[in-house]
């Protein structure tokens, strides 16, 4: 149901990602570049509860990251070991201090690691950022002290190594970009 994740894979391949009714992440991907698609699977273990669509990235190794929010307003994520390789258990990402909601998203930064974005049901928007590439999350904090009232997902780009984050806000569209490439954003 929803919006799948679609990747091209390094392979050239094409890997999908989606959520089905019984709130769980499945995924597919095609034998090889062009080719037909394996059969749909459950993406890691321990992945019930998923109330939003997914997102994903390949990172430099080839391994894959899917992410999504459950209905305890969590971001919750799985990823490949290696390459090919099998997804391990969901887990939360990051210490929350409020629920979130709707479909994350996600951004790979030129060092490979992963920075995250999600709606809290207030109305703000919060992010989590990897501390190293493939390492833990950081604490979920809120983007800048102004505003609230964003009613729609985020969108997540880079440009010249600065993130911004675009939401709709009301009948306009809010965002807020980073002071500096990895730096923080203006409150």
């Amino acid at each position: 149901i929803g919006r799948p994740a679609v990747l091209q894979l390094v392979s050239g391949a094409i890997a999908i990602y989606a959520r089905t009714a019984s709130e769980i992440i499945v995924g597919t991907n095609q034998s090889s570049p062009g080719g037909g698609f394996v059969p749909w699977v459950a993406i890691g273990s321990g992945g019930g509860g998923i109330a939003s669509d997914p997102v994903a990235t390949q990172v430099a190794s080839g391994a894959v990251g899917v992410y999504a929010t459950t209905h305890s307003g969590t971001v919750s994520g799985t990823s490949q070991g290696a390459a090919g390789g099998a997804f391990g258990s969901w887990g939360a990402l990051g210490a929350m201090p409020q629920a979130l909601a709707g479909r994350p998203a996600l951004v790979r930064l030129a060092d490979d690691r992963i920075a995250l974005f999600a709606r809290s049901a207030d109305g703000h928007i919060h992010h989590s950022i990897q501390q190293s590439p493939g390492g833990a999350f950081l604490p979920w904090t809120e983007l800048g002290t102004g505003g609230g009232g964003i009613n729609s997902e985020s969108v997540a780009v880079i440009e010249q190594g600065r993130i911004t984050v675009y939401a709709a806000a009301g009948s306009t569209v809010a965002s807020v970009t980073q002071s500096a490439p990895d730096g923080g954003y203006p409150s």
